[in-house]
């Protein structure tokens, strides 16, 4: 009897050991094309008989969207080469699609691991499919920044921050958990921008996690500073949202005073509650403390210009210029106090001081990103030349929309 038993146990471990895959696994492992096993899993998926056969599952769509990322990849692989060689004629590449193969390889991988770090029937946990797929994905993984400047440039911004998010969130941890962040030369630079992209999506928390990465760049900290203050402005809602928001800025600056990222955006909070006597009381301590405080004579400037005060604009403009000659809006500023003061006083010299100053600004900022050069700059040519010359059509034309 006890051998009898002996045997039943062996025939039972061994059909437990050697159990077949589910006909639901069996249909999704001769699935030829990802679309094909994408569907099958969606529609089977509780079928799969325990989390490892989903595992195994996600692994063949692994396989499956690197086939077609391979196809595309290998054309441009030839291309490129011909080119390096002199050879003529490229072979069309379907970069859509090679980039989302390359999306779908990643997801696929992911969602495989979540299923294979989960315990078998044991408690034990065995991965069979990690070690496999670093080796497969880790060294192409720069080609979703490829993926996000292609995306980009087709103006698709929601693909393009899903790339660089993705470059990101796959730096480490999963089956990419021995690899070292600190390795990966690209990874603040890219952080930076799925830092934007996130903040033009309004997924603020994304965008902080993202930034908190960028910040490791010293080159960009400032403006990576600037730009986590950004996020959190973006984030209130209420009047009670600001003050608290304020109060937290100010013990900042009491700390670091001539932080001119707090100073900047605690002046933007207040003019947004347009508490001008706050603005003008937070300036006049900071020129207190630092009569070359550029941030402070920046808004001293402007309060006065939009004042009509222009003449005291130009001059703590002249002074912010001092220290950044290259500063296409402090450029656009002085010409535009310049050409009010010519309109008021009808002094011509007064417009020929602007022009100078505004087409410094042309030059350094021609797509007028950061300074709106185009009206100031048609005045000016204007009350200098002429509706007729052509130097007012140019500048016309622009500020018209029409070049």
């Amino acid at each position: 009897m006890k051998k009898l038993l002996m045997m039943v146990l062996v025939v039972l471990g061994a059909t437990s050991a050697f159990a077949a895959d589910s006909d639901a696994l069996k249909a999704i492992m001769k699935a030829a094309s990802y679309a094909e096993a994408k569907t099958m899993i969606e529609q089977s998926l509780s079928q799969l008989a325990n989390d490892q056969e989903k595992a195994k599952a996600y692994n063949k769509l692994v396989d499956l969207a690197l086939d077609e990322y391979n196809a595309e990849n290998k054309i441009v692989i030839e291309n490129e080469t011909n080119k390096q060689l002199g050879k003529e004629g490229n072979k069309p590449v379907d970069e859509a699609k090679m980039y989302t193969a390359l999306m779908n390889a990643f997801e696929a991988a992911l969602e495989c691991d979540k299923y294979d770090q989960l315990p078998d029937a044991k408690g034990k946990v065995k991965p069979k499919f990690a070690d496999a797929n670093d080796a497969r994905l880790y060294n192409i993984r720069p080609n979703l920044i490829n993926g996000g400047i292609y995306y980009q440039g087709v103006n698709d911004q929601n693909n393009a921050y899903k790339f660089l998010a993705k470059y990101v969130d796959t730096v480490d941890g999963g089956i990419f958990a021995k690899h070292n962040r600190a390795e990966d030369g690209n990874l603040t630079n890219i952080a930076y921008f799925a830092t934007i992209f996130a903040f033009q999506a309004e997924d603020f928390a994304n965008a902080e996690r993202y930034a908190d990465i960028a910040a490791n760049d010293p080159e960009k900290s400032k403006e990576v500073a600037n730009m986590k203050l950004a996020i959190k402005q973006a984030q209130l809602k209420t009047h009670a949202d600001s003050i608290r928001y304020i109060d937290e800025l100010k013990a900042k600056l009491a700390q670091a005073p001539n932080d001119e990222v707090v100073f900047g955006t605690l002046c933007d909070l207040y003019s947004g509650q347009n508490d001008d006597a706050a603005v003008n009381a937070l300036v006049e301590q900071a020129l207190a403390s630092n009569p070359n405080n550029t941030m402070a004579l920046a808004v001293r400037g402007r309060n006065f210009m939009y004042g009509g005060k222009y003449a005291e604009a130009i001059a703590d403009f002249k002074k912010v210029l001092a220290a950044t000659p290259d500063n296409s809006q402090v450029n656009t500023f002085i010409g535009f106090s310049l050409v009010n003061q010519g309109v008021e006083t009808e002094n011509k010299a007064l417009f020929e001081e602007a022009v100078s100053y505004l087409e410094k600004a042309r030059q350094i900022d021609p797509e007028r990103q950061l300074a709106n050069w185009a009206a100031p700059l048609r005045q000016a040519y204007y009350n200098l030349y002429g509706a007729e010359d052509s130097r007012y059509k140019d500048v016309d034309d622009i500020f018209n929309g029409r070049k």
